[in-house]
């Protein structure tokens, strides 16, 4: 549930808004430590335990889930999945023929350590502070869970959004949550200092984030996400465009100093209908802004564009990460920090055309951006932006360049339509 009533963001006792829940994230499946499906405990443990979304479908019995890794999928109307300490209870949708399996969206929940720092850490401090944080509000009217993404905007600047209930894909959040801006303080290693409308102010430094509300205050940490279908392995039958370095019907090739594959490429094989696996990177670059920041883009035929573009901590709209470019904004943004990997798994039918030429039914997209459905068998009318006009004729799959530094690994289509959740299976989710 997602809520956006002001009533609910300035009180944590407030009751949910009706009729503001955006449904496609569906029922909530979260955990506790007692292991009852209700709203997360806080407590010792409560960073360890898994807070989960599920994407949906609009059909008229109601949501029901879609995952990429569980489509079609039977399992128990509860079960409870161990991991260490972790117990993750999943809800299931009463009143519906077909029972599906749920899954997380966003995966690979943990803390994040110094293993994870990389060497720009060292000349852009203002790194070390960006991302994402968890953790709980304590308050009058009891515990409450919360989620923060914290953006650099270069020059010490920060902006950030606070979501009551978790991380999107990650919680019973509100959107587009409250936002609040910053800047770090003067002396070296200075902590950075967030305020927000009504008295919210959050305290970044060392890794954790220390947070004060009139109704409340918390603790959180800083977390690192990673997508459930990152790594995924081809199938047999796939073509593989890229992995380990190595480059398979593309042109226009050209390397990063890691071996990924940078932006601009172009396969040498037209596509009709097919499933796709793509990983992709965004750059570190925090005084640009907008269409300037870390942009690429999946054009699929070379006529339709899936956009990448860092547009972590945003609203999410046609023209950001995750956005049918120009025509229709994602469900959820599911952007991930700059420099972090992230997923495209996108399956494509084609415009079908009748003999004379002229189009009979627009080509069809769903995309799962690090595994949540923004995208749904979404039907495309036209031309997205720059692309080539529509025609009964296949073209090639174009890696967008931009300009920015995007960088790809780990590509392959399969030549027809498949579900995603053919070549794995679930990952559990929370702190690995």
């Amino acid at each position: 549930m997602v809520r956006s009533s002001r009533a609910s963001r300035l009180s944590p006792c407030a009751a949910p808004a009706r009729g503001a829940s955006k449904p496609w994230l569906g029922s909530r499946a979260v955990a506790g430590p007692t292991g009852r499906p209700d709203r997360p405990a806080c407590g010792p443990d409560s960073l360890e335990t898994n807070w989960c979304q599920v994407p949906t479908r609009r059909r008229r019995s109601g949501w029901h889930s879609a995952s990429p890794r569980s489509w079609g999928a039977r399992g128990s109307p509860e079960s409870r999945l161990k991991a260490g300490r972790e117990v993750v209870v999943m809800r299931w949708p009463i009143g519906i023929a077909l029972v599906w399996s749920f899954t997380c969206g966003i995966s690979g929940v943990r803390p994040a350590t110094g293993a994870d720092r990389r060497p720009t850490d060292r000349v852009e401090p203002d790194l070390v502070d960006q991302g994402e944080f968890l953790g709980c509000v304590r308050g009058s009217c009891g515990d409450r869970p919360v989620g923060m993404q914290v953006v650099a905007l270069g020059q010490g600047a920060f902006e950030a959004r606070w979501f009551e209930g978790g991380l999107p894909g990650k919680g019973e959040i509100e959107w587009p949550g409250v936002k609040l801006k910053g800047q770090r303080e003067t002396e070296p290693g200075g902590r950075v200092v967030l305020m927000g409308d009504d008295g919210i102010r959050a305290e970044i430094s060392g890794g954790r984030t220390d947070f004060r509300a009139p109704w409340g205050s918390g603790r959180l940490m800083r977390y690192h996400r990673s997508s459930p279908t990152l790594g995924l392995k081809p199938p047999e039958d796939a073509i593989v465009l890229f992995a380990d370095g190595r480059a398979n019907r593309l042109d226009r090739v050209k390397l990063a100093e890691d071996g990924s594959l940078l932006a601009g490429a172009v396969t040498t094989i037209p596509v009709g209908d097919f499933t796709m696996h793509a990983e992709f990177r965004t750059p570190f670059m925090p005084d640009a802004r907008g269409q300037g920041r870390g942009n690429s883009g999946i054009y699929i035929q070379r006529r339709y564009e899936v956009q990448i573009l860092d547009s972590f901590g945003l609203s999410g709209e046609a023209n950001e990460c995750g956005g049918l470019y120009r025509q229709r904004r994602p469900a959820l943004n599911m952007c991930l920090p700059p420099l972090a990997w992230q997923t495209y798994d996108i399956t494509f039918r084609a415009a079908r055309w009748n003999a004379s030429g002229t189009k009979t039914d627009d080509a069809e997209l769903t995309v799962f951006h690090n595994g949540v459905a923004v995208h749904y068998h979404r039907p495309i009318p036209d031309k997205t932006g720059a692309g080539q006009p529509e025609g009964p004729n296949d073209l090639p799959i174009y890696f967008q360049d931009h300009g920015n530094p995007v960088t790809y690994r780990n590509v392959w289509i399969v030549t027809e339509i498949r579900s995603p959740s053919r070549p794995g299976t679930p990952r559990v989710c929370g702190r690995r």
